[in-house]
């Protein structure tokens, strides 16, 4: 009896199926694989090919159909006809690597699994793209599991894990034990893998994922799944409601349900939105729509379905709107407000795709300069000028050579050395575009950058605000170290406040997209600071104009011994000089309706200081400002008290006296009509909050006045 019996479904693959078979006799565990070849009535010679390999290897069986059945009834012929403990599959035009079969079938046996999972790879004209089952995985976001998993060992994953990436209804990563093999048939039609493979995911009890092991999945122009929209991907609606039945029938697993209608019905829906012709889209949404019927609404319900979040979450801010307005009216059956939808997501995306001028200051840069224009130049948003700057480099025209091999890719002028202000002052006045967008020489950009922070102006309609991001930083090489999601600190309400992300330090230049208006409004950049000449411009700007957040890492901040932050001197001398210039000129209308307080502004200001930088001189500065404004805190919230209890002795006495003319069985109901008990008991509560929360914000001032005197005295 084989370990292994790989299934292999043949329809005019002459030109594949050498490399197919090959890759599997030549996998580790050869003499333990039976390959079971079967020829789906091809017209080429595939079916020779095969009886070739047979001829010549015992553990190589062919079978032929005598007319082409399609790939659901030849799986499940090849199925029928397998001799292994475990069961594996593998498309004729695809390929595994030599020790693919061996890592899933030891994980399995090691775990006694019911199934063993790989990664896959997408090979596209040579382009590999590797795809872990962890990566962008919904069922492991909604845990809130955001961590990068390294471990190169097999582990225990849940059917959830498995519904969660978009991989669910491949056979070729996964390997089965026979008798869960056995246990669901392949539709012998269109869509023939979702009835049978998310159903034995779901029935499966134990199931291990191989972090190490990829299957290559081939992608071929012409291919049914890459040959564009025809109306037989509309059985996929038919397909999804049969295994949901199956999969709720056997396993009670909702969940999984809910993760496979994502990974499914939504991606089609989205495919349709896709065809080019708009009565062709219509007549296709209107068909599938009738095909799902009624039990499609409940799992586009976002109060059962809690996987929706998630999924819209990775999209853009405009793009979930979009998406999430998209699908509301589709499972609505509001086709009329559908076509709005459409044509004016088509209108707004025509109308508003401004040009941007991205500034590229450059001082000595030549070993990091060719990676930023790279990043500018693969940009998924087209309309974009690139300016570079060089600020005066003295390495013998390397810097300058870098520039000049783009050609006509960009726009380059040389200045004299006069600091990174002068360098983008410069290019500010020689950008041509409607918004400015500022790349370090040694950062990066992820390729959706500009596109996100556009589409963001999109939806807001408000196109003078300022966008900004998250970023990640990354070690000289340009690795990834952390990613600095504001997000992951503060609420998302906050982020979109102008100056708080200002005063939390969570502004990188290069995540910013700005206006050219905005200039006009807040100035250029101050030639006279080396090091915070950021700063001292975001102040300014966002005083004036709107903040929008997209919660995205799209700028990669590279982090080395030549940069200016750690060349310069006096960088921390000047920071604090320009904090203290901030705390300044903020007026106190200003600190109250961005804190709540004059007093509460300085007291969140210096823990942040404190706490996150080393600018000592502005976070003691800001501390004595606290505690002038102390006996004023401490004197508004006396009153508020006071207010809060100011109930005089004639109006208790009056509600008693009424309460004693009636019934004592009507007591509570008499405190109830005079509103006295609610009106105490608010007052207490409210009251025992105030004095817990002062007694807090005293200790932590208690704290931090005691921490900076000790350091003092250090």
């Amino acid at each position: 009896m084989y370990e292994i019996s790989v299934i292999v479904a043949c329809y005019n693959s002459e030109k594949y199926i050498h490399r197919c078979i090959n890759a599997l006799l030549a996998q580790t565990l050869a003499s333990g694989i039976q390959i079971i070849a079967i020829d789906d009535g091809s017209q080429d010679k595939t079916l020779s090919i095969l009886r070739e390999y047979e001829e010549k290897h015992a553990h190589v069986k062919v079978l032929a159909n005598e007319f082409n059945c399609g790939s659901g009834a030849t799986k499940n012929r090849g199925v029928s006809a397998a001799e292994g403990r475990y069961i594996g599959f593998c498309d004729s035009d695809d390929y595994v690597d030599a020790n693919y079969y061996e890592g899933l079938l030891n994980a399995a046996i090691s775990f006694d699994a019911d199934m063993a999972c790989s990664g896959i790879v997408l090979e596209e004209k040579g382009v590999k793209t590797y795809h872990r089952l962890e990566e962008n995985n919904l069922y492991r976001l909604a845990q809130g599991d955001n961590k990068e998993n390294k471990d190169d060992e097999p582990y225990l994953v849940d059917a959830e894990m498995v519904f969660g990436h978009w991989s669910i209804s491949s056979a070729c990563t996964k390997l089965f034990k026979r008798e869960i093999a056995k246990k669901y048939q392949f539709h012998e039609g269109v869509c023939d893998d979702i009835p049978a493979i998310p159903p034995a995911v779901a029935y499966a009890k134990k199931i291990v994922f191989c972090p190490t092991l990829y299957y290559h999945y081939i992608i071929r122009t012409g291919s049914l799944e890459h040959s564009g929209f025809s109306e037989h991907r509309l059985f996929i609606a038919d397909r999804f409601l049969e295994t949901a039945d199956i999969i709720e029938t056997d396993t009670m697993n909702t969940r999984c349900v809910y993760l496979l209608f994502l990974q499914v019905i939504l991606p089609t829906i989205n495919n349709i939105c896709a065809i080019p012709s708009f009565s062709e889209k219509m007549n296709y949404l209107r068909k599938f729509r009738e095909r799902l019927g009624d039990k499609a609404i409940s799992f586009w319900d976002v109060c059962k379905n809690d996987y929706i979040n998630i999924y819209l979450n990775r999209f853009t801010g405009q793009a979930a709107f979009y998406y999430y307005t998209l699908y509301a009216l589709f499972f609505g059956s509001d086709f009329e407000g559908l076509e709005r939808h459409l044509l004016d997501w088509g209108l707004k995306s025509e109308k508003y795709t401004p040009k941007v001028s991205v500034v590229i200051p450059v001082y000595n840069g030549s070993d990091y300069l060719r990676d930023a224009i790279d990043s500018v130049l693969r940009q998924t948003y087209k309309n974009i000028e690139i300016i570079v700057v060089n600020d005066g480099s003295s390495d013998d025209g390397a810097t300058e050579a870098i520039a000049l091999s783009y050609g006509e890719k960009i726009r380059y002028f040389y200045k004299e050395n006069g600091g990174v202000a002068t360098a983008l002052n410069l290019g500010i006045e020689k950008m041509s575009g409607d918004y400015f967008s500022w790349l370090s020489h040694d950062d990066f950009y992820e390729k959706e950058k500009i596109e996100c922070q556009i589409e963001a102006l999109r939806i807001k309609t408000d196109y003078s605000a300022v966008v900004y991001c998250g970023y990640t930083v990354t070690n000289a090489a340009g690795e990834p170290h952390h990613e600095m999601l504001p997000s992951s600190m503060y609420n998302k309400e906050w982020l979109q406040v102008p100056l708080f992300p200002v005063f939390r330090g969570l502004l990188n230049g290069c995540c910013l997209l700005i206006h050219r208006q905005s200039f006009a409004k807040g100035g250029r950049f101050a030639t006279d600071l080396r090091t915070t000449q950021d700063y001292d411009m975001w102040f300014r700007l966002l005083r004036e104009e709107h903040v929008l957040y997209v919660d995205r890492s799209l700028v990669f901040s590279r982090t080395h011994a030549e940069q200016g932050s750690v060349q310069e001197k006096g960088h921390e001398e000047e920071c604090s000089k320009l904090w203290i210039r901030l705390m300044d000129d903020l007026t106190d209308s200003e600190k109250i309706d961005f804190e709540g307080s004059v007093y509460q502004f300085y007291m969140n200001t210096h823990n942040f200081l404190y706490t996150h930088t080393p600018y000592h001189k502005a976070s003691s500065y800001a501390l004595e400002k606290m505690q002038e404004h102390e006996a004023d805190e401490c004197k508004e919230k006396r009153n508020d008290l006071r207010d809060q209890f100011d109930v005089t002795r004639n109006d208790v006495s009056n509600e008693v006296a009424v309460i004693r003319q009636k019934p004592i069985i009507r007591l509570k109901q008499s405190f109830q009509e005079i509103g006295l008990l609610q009106t105490v008991r608010k007052a207490f509560r409210w009251a025992l909050k105030r004095v817990i929360r002062c007694v807090k914000e005293w200790h932590h001032k208690l704290v931090y006045t005691n921490r900076v005197k000790r350091d003092c005295e250090e």
